[in-house]
């Protein structure tokens, strides 16, 4: 056998010669999986020996695999592994300390856990690494972990499964930090949830599935541990890692939601890994429960009778990009979708799609959905461009496209005689079509903006808050009393805050996306800022959800990491801990129904009907009756766009259906925040129709705040007797009298009239019949 090989380093062309000890290391470093399973193979013992002095080794480390680990090269890993297990010589390499001058004796398994590796561990802990070997500090595996997520907030999740992976193999918890646990209860409670801290300090026994996992793994030797074990964890860990929440099924669908409004350090960004969420937002948080409430209530009914549906759900954080993430990773549940000519007998894993809120975030994935033909259903993307079934083919909306929206805007405008406002809208691609659809009708109902403003889309911009001050230096500079903002909840929030903190009050029209946000009804001085109007979609009531909501919890077989972030922010509010996020700044000790408390329940609404409309749409493709479905459940998802566009579905005695181009066309409600002591309340103070394109506004229903209609014009109306001298643009002039033999009855007349059987005086508002006379010839 030969004891050396010849192995080309890339950084020159001259050859050298390595044991294979010395190979296996380049190999690993440089990911040649091929190489590396044939050193191991041919030389076995020599391969995982010591490699020479060249190496800084110590003889009794485990280098080859301690490389493995620190390079994230799982396959060759596993290789090791097996010939590990192989050789008798080998029986305590798994559990070998790290050289103590690099190391500092630390175990494969002590590494894996110190860099997140979670499959790493899984595998080391399956193949017989102890997790109560001690590196030369006297720290476990487990302390390495306690100690990163209490010293950083980065890639916690991953951090987390590496936990759960130790605590599977421990069935009797001993670490060095279990005294520093027990001496700051609270700060621990908060890093690791109320139910793992109290589980290791000793307080409560494990959970049934962490118990029964434990003795299921301690009756699995080493070297039978079998293959799809890692393959079943690593399942598990793809879904825990990417999914916020998950329930199997027959069949599934894809929620994408942004229960957080932002990516931390997105702008520092270099390198394509995991992204990591912040800032939890409590209202599209409650439009996910209310798709997860939907499903739940199917799967115990006989709508679809033997059939049970599931939900992979991914956060996108309001960022184009990790949505595409999501729907990719959801695509790849059972490995990476294959690269077809045509995809027309694609199986995808999800078979429909429910998501996203923001326009800005519906735009990709429906580009991207519709190369699958899967179905994908928003409750509230309102873009005029998501219309367009050339381009987003598999796309559909339980809600009016913002054509509508913006005519509505305009004719409430209109309707006031508001024809001088101002504009802030987002910059991305949803504002600045809003901004674009909103000027033409604008412009049809005689009504001019006097300003345009734009806001970073993203909440961590650098500059926003320096934009937030000029938009509101804008706003109170102007002469326009009329503001209408096209933004999000938070975004409406910083420039309140910066008005109240003025003194400027102003009238206000909202967008949907933010005309029934609760937490801003709730703001301190929120009666300050003046008068706010604004449109919302079809509500009703969601049978149950109030009594699902007050004892939230994941149903069994569920997982929702969402619903425990929520419990443990509520709980850290509830305690007098103080919180940035604007969601639980009115939180108090004695509220149980928090969420109900602060989230307005109508506007989730519509996730309801959308779970409705593809429930019926697979009702009607698997032909179920009462008592069974007779088609397959593995169905090609595209089967279900034609059956949503064709048909009519009832949810709660209300029929709904969508039109040619996927849209519903049910209208608005025009509302009026209305004071409420110290807050503000929603009224439904009027009604937009979209087949008759008018505003029906009750006026005895609208209270002022200053018990007159707020004026917002460039210009007075001219009175009676007048007409109007047109300056720079339309809404600005000034007011000529008539001259004499001319008149106008009307306010704001563009000319005034020629009296035809008459004359007038100048600045006339009507004309005097000529009287006729008879002269005496003797008088002259």
């Amino acid at each position: 056998m030969r004891n050396m090989e010849t192995f080309h380093w890339e950084e020159g062309s001259r050859q050298r010669t390595y044991t294979p000890s010395e190979a296996l290391l380049y190999a690993i470093v440089h990911d040649h999986r091929a190489y590396a399973q044939y050193l191991l193979n041919q030389f076995s013992d020599g391969a995982l020996a010591m490699p020479g002095e060249n190496f800084c080794c110590c003889p009794s480390s485990a280098p080859h695999l301690a490389m493995a680990v620190r390079y994230d090269r799982k396959d060759i890993m596993a290789l090791i592994l097996q010939v590990a297990h192989r050789m008798p010589t080998l029986r305590s390499y798994m559990n070998r300390g790290g050289c103590n001058h690099m190391e500092d004796g630390k175990t494969p398994l002590h590494l894996a856990c110190e860099l997140s590796h979670s499959e790493a561990v899984i595998m080391l802990l399956g193949s017989g690494a102890s997790p109560q070997a001690e590196d030369h500090n006297g720290m476990t595996p487990l302390d390495l972990i306690l100690k990163q997520l209490r010293s950083s907030k980065v890639n916690t999740g991953a951090k987390k499964l590496c936990l759960e992976r130790l605590l599977m193999f421990m069935p009797e918890v001993r670490f060095k930090m279990k005294s520093s646990l027990e001496k700051d209860p609270q700060c621990w409670s908060k890093v690791l949830g109320e139910e793992k801290f109290n589980y290791l300090v000793g307080r409560i026994p494990g959970t049934l599935f962490l118990i029964a996992m434990q003795r299921i793994l301690s009756q699995l030797p080493p070297h039978e541990f079998p293959k799809m074990m890692v393959g079943s964890v690593a399942y598990c860990d793809f879904i825990e890692s990417h999914f916020g929440a998950y329930m199997p099924g027959d069949i599934v669908l894809g929620i994408v939601g942004s229960v957080h409004s932002k990516v931390q350090d997105l702008e520092n960004r270099t390198i394509p890994g995991l992204y990591t969420c912040a800032d939890f937002d409590q209202i599209p948080f409650m439009t996910t429960l209310v798709a997860v409430h939907t499903i739940e209530e199917i799967n115990n009914s006989s709508f679809l009778p033997g059939i049970k549906l599931g939900y992979l759900l991914c956060d996108a954080c309001v960022y184009g990009t990790k949505a595409l993430d999501c729907v990719e990773r959801m695509l790849a549940v059972n490995g990476p979708p294959t690269l077809l000519s045509d995809y027309s007998n694609f199986t995808s894993p999800i078979k429909a799609l429910l998501g996203e809120t923001y326009s800005e975030l519906s735009i990709p994935i429906a580009k991207l959905l519709s190369l699958y033909m899967i179905p994908q259903i928003s409750c509230t993307s309102t873009a005029p461009a998501l219309s367009d079934k050339l381009r987003y083919a598999s796309f559909f909306r339980v809600v009016p496209s913002d054509l509508y929206q913006t005519k509505a805007l305009a004719k409430l405008m209109s309707h006031y005689s508001w024809n001088w406002i101002g504009v802030v809208t987002l910059d991305d691609e949803y504002g600045r079509a809003v901004l674009e659809n909103f000027v033409q009708d604008a412009q049809k109902e005689q009504v001019c903006l006097h300003y345009q403003k734009i806001l970073p889309n993203y909440l961590g911009s650098s500059d926003i808050e320096e934009k937030i001050i000029n938009v509101a230096d804008q706003i109170e500079s102007s002469n326009a009393t009329v503001v209408l903002l096209i933004l999000r909840p938070e975004h409406v929030q910083m420039i309140f805050q910066e008005m109240i903190k003025r003194n400027v009050s102003r009238v206000w029209i909202a967008s949907d996306a933010w005309s029934t946000a609760r937490f801003l009804m709730k703001m301190k001085d929120i009666n300050k800022v003046g008068d706010i109007f604004g449109f919302t979609f079809i509500t009703g009531d969601i049978p149950g959800f109030k009594d699902y909501v007050r004892n939230i919890r994941p149903s069994p077989g569920a997982r929702n990491d969402f619903i425990t972030e929520y419990k443990q922010m509520r709980s850290n509010c509830a305690q007098g801990q103080e919180s940035q996020n604007p969601f639980f700044l009115y939180c108090n000790n004695t509220d149980d129904s928090f969420l109900l408390q602060t989230v307005d329940l109508t506007e989730a609404f519509s996730q309801r009907v959308a779970v409705y409309a593809i429930a019926n749409a697979i009702k009607k493709l698997l032909k179920c009756d009462d008592t069974s479905c007779s088609e397959d459940t593995n169905f090609l998802p595209w089967k279900l766009i034609s059956i949503l566009r064709n048909m009519n579905f009832t949810v709660d005695d209300q029929t709904y259906f969508f039109n040619k181009n996927g849209d519903f066309e049910n209208g608005y409600d025009l509302i009026m925040w209305k004071k409420d002591g110290d807050e503000r309340i929603l009224d439904v103070v009027g009604k937009y129709l979209i087949s008759n394109n008018n505003v029906d506004v009750y006026e005895q229903k609208v209270s002022w705040f200053n018990n007159t209609v707020p004026e917002s014009r460039c210009s007075k109306k001219c009175p009676n007797g007048t007409h109007k001298n047109i300056l720079n643009i339309t809404c600005c002039y000034t007011c000529i009298s008539c001259a004499a033999g001319e008149y106008s009855d009307q306010e704001d007349q563009a000319t005034c009239t020629k009296c035809l059987n008459g004359t007038s005086r100048p600045g006339s508002s009507k004309c005097v019949e000529w009287t006729v006379g008879i002269l005496e010839w003797s008088s002259g």
